[in-house]
C-alpha cells in the first residue's frame, strides 16, 4: 500500500494529474476532494502548535501525540482504500492541504507527495472567470468567491503564493526528500515524457494509460452538483490532455494586472522559469 498525496494551488493543475494517476489499475478511481483528511492534519498542526499550553493533558508526551495522530491518519486511509477491493494504492487531492505536507509528511514517513506548480498569470486569470460565474449566478456569497471577483492582484498573488510557502518554506519533516515538483505546462505539452517520470516517483505501473484519451472520471460527475460547484469546473475537466490553456492569461489581465503579479509571484516564477512578459 501506497500513499500518493497531488497538491498545488486551486486552478493550478491538481485536478488533472490526479485524474491521470487514478487511471492506474491498482490505484483508486477518482474520488472527491479530501476535505475531511485536511482538517484531521490541521487538528494534528493545531494540537502540536498549542502542545505545552493546552495538548499536553491529553497526551504522556509530544511522541504519544504524534503515534495517536499516526494512527488516526491511517485509520483513515485503511478506511478509504477498503472502500475500493483490489486497490493497493491511495492518490488523494486537495489544494489546500498543500498547506498542510509538512505536517502530513510528520504523520506519513513512507508518503510520496506532487506539487503541480502553473504559471501564476494563468492561475489568477482562472479564477477572475470563476469569480464571473459565481457572480452571474448569485452564488458569490464566501470569502473565496469575493476575493474572485474583487480582482486584487495583490491579494490574488498573496492568495496563490500561500498555497506554497509552507512547501517552499520547509526544512523539517522529510518532505523534501518525498516531494516532486512539476509544472503543469510540461504536463500537457510533453505528457508522455513526464508519464515517465511520474512512474519513478509515484511507483505506480501506470500502464496502458493514454494520456491523449479522455480519462475514467470514477467517481466524480463534473457536470453534476451545485451551481457552486459547477462554476469551478473548466471545459478541460474529463478530457484529454490538451495545451490552450497556457497563455490564456493574455485575454483576461491587462498589462498592470500582469505586472502586479509577476512582481509578487517573482519568487515562483523564477524558480520553476516563468518568462515574464514585463
Amino acid at each position: 500500500m501506497s500513499w500518493i498525496f497531488v497538491g498545488g494551488s486551486q486552478r493550478g493543475g491538481t485536478t488533472l494529474l490526479q485524474t491521470l494517476l487514478c487511471q492506474d489499475a491498482e490505484a483508486n478511481p477518482l474520488i472527491q476532494e479530501a476535505k475531511y483528511l485536511r482538517h484531521l492534519v490541521a487538528a494534528y498542526r493545531f494540537g502540536k502548535s498549542q502542545f505545552q499550553l493546552e495538548t499536553k493533558d491529553y497526551f504522556r508526551d509530544a511522541e504519544s501525540y504524534l503515534a495517536f495522530n499516526r494512527k488516526l491518519i491511517r485509520a483513515f486511509l485503511d478506511n478509504t482504500l477498503s472502500l475500493f477491493p483490489g486497490r493497493k494504492h491511495l492518490v488523494l487531492r486537495e489544494p489546500h492541504l498543500t498547506m498542510l505536507f509538512p505536517e502530513l509528511a510528520e504523520l506519513l514517513p513512507q508518503a510520496r507527495f506532487l506539487c503541480v506548480m502553473r504559471d501564476p498569470r494563468d492561475v489568477i486569470a482562472s479564477m477572475i472567470e470563476v469569480g464571473k460565474k459565481l457572480k452571474a449566478q448569485g452564488t458569490a456569497t464566501d470569502a473565496m468567491a469575493r476575493l474572485f471577483i474583487g480582482r486584487n492582484m495583490d491579494q490574488l498573488s498573496q492568495h496563490v503564493m500561500s498555497f506554497y510557502e509552507p512547501v517552499f518554506r520547509n526544512r523539517a519533516s522529510g518532505l523534501r526528500e518525498r516531494i516532486h515538483f512539476l509544472r503543469y505546462e510540461d504536463l500537457v505539452q510533453e505528457p508522455d515524457q513526464q508519464m515517465q517520470i511520474l512512474r519513478r516517483f509515484t511507483g505506480l505501473k501506470l500502464a496502458g494509460i493514454d494520456p491523449h484519451a479522455a480519462p475514467d472520471t470514477g467517481k466524480v460527475d463534473h457536470d453534476r452538483g451545485s451551481e457552486y460547484q459547477r462554476a469551478w469546473k473548466t471545459d478541460k475537466d474529463g478530457k484529454a490532455i490538451a495545451d490552450g490553456s497556457i497563455g490564456r492569461y493574455r485575454k483576461v489581465l491587462d498589462r498592470k494586472e500582469v505586472a502586479a503579479i509577476e512582481k509578487n509571484c517573482r519568487r515562483l516564477m523564477t524558480r520553476f522559469k516563468y518568462p515574464t512578459a514585463s
